[in-house]
């Protein structure tokens, strides 16, 4: 069992012109801790409570937009999605996405 996470984010943007648009982002991002005392101790050290990301945006169609983000946290296992291969190491990290949207 896990226990419930409550994750607070907050964000600050700003429309630089017509087209581009900038947000910085700070979110208590973090795994959700298990309830057995054994594995939350184990995993313990792998707790991240800070995530920054910034990023930058523009359209690139009446229904379609380009953003590129940068997100930074405390330990490497936290942050979006996992990449390919492994990683054991300790440490912070830092990943950049880049996302074309379309709606339709």
């Amino acid at each position: 069992d896990w226990q419930d996470l409550t994750v607070y984010s907050a964000a600050v943007g700003y429309q630089a012109s017509n087209d581009w648009w900038w947000e910085l982002r700070y979110s208590t991002q973090q795994q959700p801790e298990p309830t057995s005392a054994l594995l939350s101790q184990a995993l313990e050290e792998q707790y991240s409570d800070r995530n920054f990301a910034v990023g930058i945006g523009r359209p690139t169609g009446a229904n379609s937009q380009l953003r590129l983000t940068a997100s930074y946290a405390a330990r490497e296992y936290f942050l979006g999605t996992p990449t390919i291969g492994t990683f054991d190491g300790d440490g912070e990290q830092i990943e950049f996405e880049a996302l074309w949207q379309v709606n339709f």
